[in-house]
C-alpha cells in the first residue's frame, strides 16, 4: 500500500503534469487501452489509492473491465471498488472510474474533486477516441489483460471516416501537415544517431487528428501518395539543414512508409529525385516498412526494395515480432535494420520470457549483420537490459518524446554543445517550453 501519510493530496503542478502527460499520450500512437492504461497507473501515482481501472459501457448495456493499473491485480472486476466515479460526457455515460483502497477511509473532497477531474479527462478522450483500421471485429477496439475493448462510437465510425477522407486530400496543400521527430539514440552514451518523423494533421475544424487515424485513412485513398512525399521531402529537408551546422555527419532520419508506397514500381525513382532536390545524404536515409506492408506482395515488395537499395538509401522493418513473421525471411531482403516492438520491451523489466524473446531477436539479427533499434524505450532499466543484450540503438519516451524541428535544432545544439546526456538535457528543454518531464 502506499504511504500517504504526511505527503497530503498532490500540487497544482503535480496535477498539471499529470494532464499534461496524458495530453501527450493522446496523439501518440498508442491504442486505446494503452491510452487508458497510462491514465489510471497516473491516478494511482498522484491519488491516496492502492488501484485504479476503467469499466467501459457500450450501448447494449455491456460491460468491459479494462485498462487497471499495475497494482490493480489484487483488485479488479471480481472486487467492489471502494469508490467509483462516472466517466461521462454531455449526457453520455462511458463507463466508471474504480478506485481501490485497502483501508476503509473515505476520500476528502479535494481527492474527490480531483478523481471526477481525471474521470472527465478519460470521457473526453473516449468521446473523441475513433480508430478507424484499428478493430479486429466491428465495435472492438482490442485486448487489455485478457479483456476486450469496446468502441462505443462504432456506428458513427463510416459517416466519420468518410468525412475526413474527404479532408485528407489536399491536407498538404492547404499546409495542414506537420512533422516531429524523436530521436534514437547509442543505447550506451545516449547520443543521438537518428531521428524517427512522424506525420501529424492539424484539421482546421476537428484539431490534431489521432496519428493511428491518419495513416490507415490515407492508405483507402490516393491521399498516401501526397502524404507519403510530402513527409519524405519535409523529413530529407530538415535532415539536410541539420547536417549543415556543425559535426552532424552521423546523424540520420527515418521515414515510414506505406504497402501501397512499397508496392509501386515508381517509388524507388520519387524517393531518388526528392534525395536530389533536398540535398539529403542517401546513406543517411532509413525508409521503415511493417511486416504487412511487405507480406501483401511479397514478390513485387521484394523489387522496390532492391530498387531503393540501389538509390542507396538503408531499410528498416519495424514493429518486428509482432505480426508472427519469421526472422528467417530476413535473409531474402536487403534489410538494414530491425525495430523491436515496445510490446516487448515494455515487460522487459519483468518478463522472462520477454527478455528471451528480445535476446533471440537481437543475436539473430546481429548473425545477419543486420543492426536493432529498440521502441518504446521507458525506464532506465529497461535501457540497462537492453544494453546489456548488445541492442546498440534505442527510441522512446526515457529518452525524449516526440517533438518539432526547431526544438529537435535546440536539443542537438545542447547535446553537441554541452556534451550533456540525452534524458537529462531533453528534461531541461521540456521545463523551459513548459512541458512535463519525461517518465522514467
Amino acid at each position: 500500500m502506499q504511504q500517504w501519510m504526511g505527503i497530503g493530496m498532490p500540487t497544482e503542478q503535480q496535477l498539471s503534469e499529470v494532464l499534461s502527460e496524458f495530453a501527450r499520450t493522446v496523439v501518440t500512437d498508442y491504442s486505446v487501452p494503452e491510452v487508458l492504461g497510462r491514465l489510471v497507473q497516473r491516478v494511482v501515482d498522484v491519488m491516496p489509492v492502492d488501484g485504479a481501472g476503467v469499466t467501459l459501457i457500450s450501448r447494449a448495456g455491456e460491460t468491459r473491465y479494462v485498462a487497471p493499473s499495475a497494482q490493480v491485480a489484487r483488485f479488479g472486476p471480481s472486487t467492489a471498488p471502494t469508490f467509483t466515479f462516472s466517466i461521462s460526457d454531455d449526457g453520455e455515460r462511458f463507463g466508471v472510474l474504480d478506485l481501490y483502497c485497502e483501508s476503509a477511509d473515505t476520500l476528502d473532497a479535494a481527492a474527490i474533486d480531483l478523481a471526477q477531474t481525471l474521470a472527465d479527462v478519460a470521457a473526453a478522450y473516449l468521446r473523441n477516441a475513433r480508430v478507424p483500421g484499428a478493430f479486429d471485429n466491428p465495435g472492438v477496439a482490442g485486448r487489455v489483460h485478457g479483456e476486450t475493448l469496446l468502441d462505443l462510437r462504432a456506428h458513427e465510425l463510416p459517416l466519420e471516416e468518410s468525412a475526413l477522407e474527404r479532408d485528407l486530400r489536399g491536407a498538404a496543400v492547404r499546409g495542414e501537415l506537420r512533422a516531429e521527430y524523436q530521436p534514437i539514440v547509442d543505447t550506451r552514451s545516449g547520443r543521438i544517431l537518428g531521428l524517427e518523423s512522424l506525420l501529424r494533421w492539424h484539421h482546421p475544424t476537428r484539431g490534431l487528428v489521432l496519428p493511428s487515424m491518419v495513416i490507415p485513412l490515407a492508405e483507402r485513398t490516393t491521399a498516401i501518395a501526397e502524404i507519403g512525399r510530402w513527409i519524405l521531402v519535409r523529413a530529407c529537408s530538415d535532415l539536410a539543414r541539420w547536417q549543415r551546422h556543425g559535426d552532424r555527419d552521423h546523424l540520420g532520419i527515418s521515414v515510414n512508409i506505406s504497402a501501397r508506397e512499397l508496392s509501386s514500381a515508381e517509388y524507388p525513382r520519387s524517393v531518388a529525385a526528392v534525395l536530389a532536390s533536398s540535398g539529403a545524404d542517401p546513406a543517411c536515409v532509413t525508409l521503415e516498412m511493417t511486416e504487412p506492408a511487405l507480406l501483401q506482395d511479397q514478390e513485387r515488395a521484394a523489387a522496390v526494395l532492391a530498387e531503393l537499395k540501389r538509390v542507396g538509401v538503408k531499410l528498416a522493418l519495424d514493429d518486428v515480432g509482432t505480426r508472427g513473421l519469421s526472422l528467417s525471411y530476413l535473409e531474402q531482403l536487403p534489410i538494414d535494420m530491425i525495430k523491436i516492438d515496445r510490446e516487448f520491451v515494455a515487460e522487459l523489466d519483468d518478463d522472462g520470457a520477454s527478455f528471451a524473446i528480445v535476446a533471440a531477436m537481437i543475436d539473430f539479427a546481429h548473425e545477419m549483420s543486420i543492426s536493432v533499434v529498440a521502441e518504446g524505450v521507458e525506464t532506465s532499466g529497461q535501457r540497462e537490459r537492453l544494453a546489456a543484450l548488445g541492442c546498440e540503438r534505442c527510441q522512446g519516451y526515457y529518452f525524449a518524446w516526440p517533438m518539432a524541428a526547431d526544438d529537435i535544432e535546440v536539443l542537438i545544439e545542447g547535446v553537441d554543445g554541452a556534451a550533456t546526456s540525452l534524458p537529462s538535457f531533453d528534461a531541461r528543454l521540456r521545463r523551459r517550453n513548459g512541458m512535463m518531464e519525461l517518465p522514467k
